[in-house]
């Protein structure tokens, strides 16, 4: 203790004996004799012109005179960015205000080595000296106009002040409000003084009110009103941002008060905060904290008092705050150390940041909501030093059981925020986890009400010096929990002081295994288990500290034969079956692909509750962006959660081998490594939330016509090269929990219970541990699905094949008990890993950020196929009108699809999301055109009142494609059709007679976009080359309407590329081409004749032009790739080669990486995808790119020794934005 205590005095002497930050370094500017009016350079303060041309020479000419004062006098002038130079005070006088303008054309980007993107601004400056903005006046970024947009991180949203890379900045006693992004932004800049500043800013998203990346820095006797945080520090290059002193400010936020962090690249070091007041603030436009977050008891409020986040590798060193006041928080103190973006070292290991060192003291704080104050590290990297000394600390109370008994995830790569652990902590005052050497000293704690949480809650901390802790009756159950912690000294509780030293019963050396009470001083075993069986003691299965091998190996112990099998088959619809007697749950399922699919309750016909309607799984897959993929997966694993759902029934990752399949709108893609890449974020994104993915349908389920009957037959090699990779990857690289079996037969037996594919390939070669779950009623066989692999057997029948009739083989000895046992054992650890035993937090549902993440993928999913003397985007101030064509534009999907239907909250659509972006400025004319029904035909009297409308307008949407159903919303489910479970289409011809309307407007106005909707390929033959514009937007989810408005008038440059082929005509799709689908109508035989010929692989190969390629798309910008580079590197190839966005708005490119041998022993497709990238590029930005290959990735499957193997040769190495638009060609020996 005496170590820590001289560590502790070190630490603050050092911090205080550093010399400050501006003391006998900074210059003032000089008041220069030279003034510059800018009236005199013919500004105009009528609030309608646009000065800066004025203001900018006024600028220039006064730094080239060697500076001076340039004045804004009295008045509202209107400028866009203006350019800071050196040795330049820009003076606001008393009643002056610089005006923001609202047009984007007034803020041209500013490339700069230290920021990538455009750097918007309205008052910009790079390597200036002797800089100043002041006076009494205000700058207002009019930040609320529409013209910014309200998307977080938009990339067309300027900051009123950004400084780069300059020495001696003054910014004082301004007013600034409403900026359209953060307030200010001083970025690697030296030297810099911040005083008297007036900050007020809820005008949009990211209003930030200061943003510090810089050293030797001075804010104080500032006023900061702001939605995002008050007062930022970053440090988002290599340099730190150090020698920081803060004082005498009031602070405001909707966010953070103080925040350090997200960026931590470079680090922090010696910053002071002293004698600042956190206050409420007056406004919420966009949070409403009290609706979306349990428990928060006041309507506006602010999420953390004190923010300290390393996140993203750096480092945190010589923090110290002190004298604070605080009301209206949720969190008083908030310090993470997380590996969200780790750093490297010097091997190139990944490796986290480090925080150590902080000191906060002489704090004041009322909280408001059940997240109480928490200090976290990760495991194996501790949070070290700190001190928390002289708190008086207001809680809410009301904390549960339940919280106490919450099991907080890691969540390591999350983003950090108070509530990424959940709407509550389990201990009332301070969560400590993953902490060394910490100081707790006069620590009062009070609550107006009850709280059954420990004030206390230490889990993994060591070296804790607790001295002088005060907390009312009602603040909490008892003072503290120490899980697994050690070294623990108390004084000032009572008589005399503790230190306890715990070790577990094996190994002296291990931290503790056990939770620790602390009730008036005494040390007492806390209650760590549930009594799940109710025999008042502890059996390891109900032990949460023990390995999930050891629970699962003591439960079965405890489980009588009947029991077991109970478990290995349905209870219900969607749940497998419990055991009461022991505690063990039904384990619940939901459907869920792109939403998690509710059911009505028992007894009732409506569902009660809604969800996230996420676009379909080729709409994903189009994005090309495998973080996408864990997004949408993390918000499906979070709402399932919410409803108390276990195990979640998708991705869908059967190969799309036909146009014709009725469920390719679940599906994701043609060629299986794309599916792979994408599929593995969506697992983990679901399973990081703590519910278990089950992906499907496994495996050659490729078509739905004849599901149940067909027996699919193909090579080996079809098999392990195409049908069966990503498979693999969500198992070897997801840790995937379940499986579902296919419908199908494959080679003359059922895939669910399948010799050779369950436990010959899946539960032998690749190891999985997890649980193989039938389809609904998909088993035939009781001996087949005992002996060949399924683990539950799910379905509503009148009576299970694994159910009963397994007893009694049991019983007779006609059957092993083993493989009963191996099914359960796989059950129990799928349920200990999905924590079915303990308190799960609450999860999250249909928030404001899942549906961002909706319209995220929905607008990178759009694909823009074509672009005729690029009509698109719409200029919405050259356009008066615009005529909405298609029934399409007005109706919504979200009820229809079989098992993808899910009760979404609502659902924009397309003509709704028109509306939404332009309805105020554009007149928007609607006509359907033709009627969505069963055998509804081409109707001329709506074609003509559409062709009419066509005639008259500026600009025409079309808006075609795919329905799930007749009927919109949960009504489609009742009448099935096209995209819909259990059916394939018939042909690919447009329905309802939209070819002859679409026709018949082209002709009218060719000025059309067409948008056309579904799960994908119809045949465009007859409209297709008179049509200027063409947009695949799939089922693009609650957001779509919203997406399609956005890109078709440039607030959104599409990004998406085709995960499919679009054929000319159905004749030319290998599986009809080459196939005989739908196979034999008498013995429902069907040979994969196409082999590896799928999709592309067929196209390239066998020289059939499609109509749009694979990984085809458009952009707004163009694209130039150059530098192909390739290196031999162990067992990868290392590919380098440039691209350069050469357009004029920023834009995202997909570079894709082809394989082909120019000469191979083997039949080999022509081309495969081997690698991409998505890379997001501002104009004139090039880019180098790296992408890996490995060499096995390069195996194919050698038939007759039955094993993977490399073929020697030359292989050509293609780099292009598709398939067929190659631009880039190596060839490398191997």
């Amino acid at each position: 203790m005496r170590t820590q205590n001289l560590l502790w005095k070190a630490c603050v002497l050092l911090l205080f004996t550093l010399p400050s930050p501006i003391s006998g370094k900074w210059k003032k500017i000089q008041k220069k004799e030279s003034v510059y009016n800018i009236l005199a350079y013919g500004a105009r303060a009528d609030g309608i012109r646009v000065n800066t041309k004025s203001i900018q020479q006024a600028i220039d000419e006064c730094t080239k005179n060697g500076g001076g004062r340039v004045i804004v006098p009295a008045g509202k002038f209107i400028t866009g960015t203006l350019y800071l130079k050196s040795k330049v005070d820009l003076y606001l006088e008393s009643g002056a205000i610089l005006s923001g303008s609202t047009s984007l054309d007034d803020y041209p980007g500013n490339r700069s080595a230290f920021s990538e993107g455009s750097n918007l601004s309205l008052i910009f400056a790079e390597n200036a000296n002797d800089i100043s903005v002041s006076g009494k006046g205000l700058i207002d970024g009019n930040g609320h106009h529409p013209v910014f947009g309200r998307l977080d991180n938009h990339p067309k949203r300027p900051k009123i002040i950004f400084f780069i890379g300059c020495k001696n900045v003054s910014v004082r006693d301004l007013s600034l409000k409403n900026s359209a992004f953060w307030v200010q932004h001083y970025l690697a800049c030296d030297q810099v003084e911040i005083k008297g500043i007036n900050v007020y800013s809820h005008s949009n998203f990211n209003n930030d009110g200061i943003d510090i990346d810089s050293k030797n820095v001075t804010i104080s006797d500032c006023i900061i009103n702001t939605d995002d945080d008050a007062l930022c520090f970053k440090s988002e290059t290599r340099f730190p941002c150090e020698n920081v002193k803060v004082s005498n400010c009031v602070l405001s936020s909707n966010c953070n008060a103080i925040k350090m962090g997200t960026a931590s690249i470079g680090g922090f070091k010696n910053i002071s905060i002293s004698n600042c007041e956190i206050r409420l603030p007056l406004e919420d436009r966009f949070r409403n904290w009290s609706t979306r977050i349990t428990g928060v008891t006041s309507g506006i409020s602010t999420l953390a008092g004190i923010a300290l986040e390393v996140v993203d590798g750096g480092f945190m060193d010589g923090i110290h705050i002190s004298s604070v006041k605080m009301t209206g928080v949720q969190t008083p103190v908030f310090i993470k150390l997380g590996n969200r973006r780790p750093g490297k070292d010097q091997d190139g290991n990944d490796r986290p940041g480090s925080l150590k060192n902080v000191f906060i003291g002489n704090v004041q704080a009322k909280s408001n909501s059940l997240m109480s104050s928490s200090i976290t590290g990760l495991p194996g990297a501790d949070v070290e030093n700190v001190k928390l000394e002289n708190f008086t600390l207001e809680i809410p109370g009301g904390g549960t059981k339940n919280d106490a008994d919450r099991t907080i995830p890691e969540n390591e790569s999350d983003y950090p925020e108070n509530r990424m652990f959940g709407f509550s902590l389990p201990g009332s005052g301070l969560y400590l986890r993953h902490v060394k050497n910490v100081a707790l000293k006069h620590i009062r704690f009070s609550s107006a009400k009850k709280d059954e949480r420990s004030l206390l809650f230490f889990e993994d901390v060591k070296n804790v010096n607790i001295d002088a802790l005060e907390a009312t009756e009602l603040a909490a159950e008892s003072l503290g929990k120490f899980v697994k912690s050690r070294d623990i000294k108390l004084s000032g509780l009572g008589p005399g002081a503790k230190t306890i030293r715990v070790s577990t019963r094996e190994n002296a050396f291990k931290i503790l295994d056990k939770g620790l009470n602390i009730r008036e001083g005494k040390i007492e075993e806390a209650a760590n288990w549930t009594d799940l069986n109710g025999n008042q003691k502890k059996e390891v299965y109900e032990d949460p500290n023990e390995s999930v091998n050891s629970r699962v190996k003591s439960l079965m112990s405890l489980m009588s034969l009947e029991e077991k099998v109970v478990t290995i088959h349905g209870s219900s619809t969607f749940t497998s079956g419990g055991v009461p007697r022991l505690g063990i749950p039904p384990v619940s399922m939901s459907d869920g692909p792109h939403g998690v699919r509710l059911r009505p309750l028992p007894g009732k016909k409506e569902i009660e509750g809604t969800v996230t309607y996420l676009p379909g799984g080729n709409a994903l897959a189009a994005t090309w962006n495998p973080e996408l993929g864990y997004q949408y997966g993390k918000v499906l694993g979070l709402e399932a959660k919410y409803w108390a759902k276990d195990v979640l029934l998708g991705p869908g990752i059967n190969i799309i081998r036909t146009p014709l399949n009725g469920r390719n709108f679940e599906y994701l893609s043609e060629d299986p490594y794309l599916i792979s890449k994408i599929a593995v974020g969506y697992i983990k994104g679901i399973q990081d939330q703590g519910i278990s993915g089950c992906v499907k349908h496994f495996a050659t389920n490729n078509q739905e016509f004849k599901r149940n009957n067909v027996d699919v037959h193909m090579s080996e090699r079809a098999l392990r090269e195409i049908y069966l990779p990503a498979f693999r990857a969500v198992v070897d690289e997801a840790g995937v929990n379940a499986v579902m079996g296919a419908y199908n037969k494959f080679r003359g037996q059922y895939c669910t219970h399948h010799e050779y594919l369950i436990n010959t390939i899946l539960k032998g070669e690749w190891g999985f541990k997890g649980v193989l779950i039938s389809d609904w009623a998909a088993v035939h066989n009781t001996m087949e699905a005992l002996k060949y692999g399924t683990d539950i057997e799910m379905g509503t029948p009148k009576k299970y094949f694994m159910g009963d009739t397994v007893v009694k083989l049991l019983k007779s000895g006609q059957v092993p008990v083993s493989l009963v046992d191996d099914k359960v054992e796989r059950i129990l650890t799928l349920m200990f890993k999905t924590n079915l035993f303990g308190k799960r937090d609450k999860g999250s549902i249909d928030v404001v950020q899942h549906q961002n993440i909706a319209l995220k993928v929905a607008e990178e999913g759009i694909v823009l196929l074509k672009n005729k003397n690029r009509l698109l985007p719409f200029k919405a101030d050259k356009i008066r009108s615009v005529a909405v064509i298609g029934a399409l534009a007005d109706y919504r999907h979200h009820g229809g699809g079989g098992s993808s239907r899910v009760p979404a909250r609502y659902e924009v659509s397309p003509l709704e999301g028109l509306r939404n972006l332009a309805g105020k400025t554009l007149n928007l004319q609607y006509e359907p055109g033709y009627l969505i029904a069963k055998d509804s035909k081409a109707d001329p009297e709506k074609i003509a009142a559409a062709v009419k409308a066509a005639q008259q307008a500026d600009a025409v949407v079309i808006v075609g494609g795919w329905v799930h159903g007749y009927g919109e919303g949960m009504e489609q489910e009742k009448s099935p059709a096209y995209d819909a479970e259990g059916k394939d289409k018939t042909d690919i011809n447009l329905p309802f007679g939209q070819d002859e309307l679409i026709e018949a407007v082209l002709k009218a106005n060719p000025n059309a976009a067409i948008v056309m909707m579904g799960g994908g390929v119809m045949d465009m033959r007859r409209w297709e080359p008179q049509a200027a514009a063409i947009i695949e937007a799939w089922y693009p989810g609650m957001e779509g309407g919203n997406a399609i408005a956005n890109v078709l008038f440039g607030k959104t440059n599409p990004s998406g590329k085709l995960p499919v082929t679009f054929p000319k005509k159905l004749q030319d799709v290998p599986a009809h081409a080459l196939g005989d689908y739908p196979g034999d109508p008498k013995t429902f035989k069907e040979v994969y004749k196409d082999d590896l010929f799928v999709g592309y692989r067929y196209y390239d190969t066998y020289h059939v032009a499609p109509l749009f390629s694979f990984g085809h798309g458009l952009s707004y910008t163009d694209f130039v790739y150059s530098k192909l580079r390739v290196e031999k590197q162990n067992e990868e190839l290392l590919l380098k080669f440039s691209i350069t966005n050469t357009g004029q708005v920023a834009g995202a490119e997909v570079a894709q990486v082809y394989t082909g041998y120019a000469k191979s022993s083997v039949l080999r497709p022509e081309k495969e995808l081997k690698a991409f990238r998505k890379i997001s590029l501002n104009p004139n930005e090039s880019r180098e790119v790296e992408l890996r290959i490995k060499l096995s990735d390069l195996n194919y499957y050698q038939e007759i020794r039955k094993g993977w193997e490399l073929e020697k040769g030359s292989l050509n190495l293609m780099v292009g934005s598709s398939s067929a638009d190659i631009r880039l060609v190596q060839k490398v020996v191997l």
